[in-house]
């Protein structure tokens, strides 16, 4: 992940020492609440296709 992401290597000390820290939080996920879309018809506008 870190040559991914970062372009680094990352040794196996480096990679406990990030375990370590991870395993070390605590604390709850805050909860998603995504809205509710209402249903597509005839006349919801499509995507545009211009990337």
């Amino acid at each position: 992940m870190g040559s991914t992401q970062l372009g680094i290597t990352i040794n196996d000390a480096e990679a406990a020492k990030i375990e370590t820290f991870l395993k070390a939080l605590k604390g709850r996920k805050p909860a998603v609440t995504y809205p509710e879309l209402p249903e597509s018809t005839a006349k919801t506008p499509k995507p545009d296709a211009k990337l």
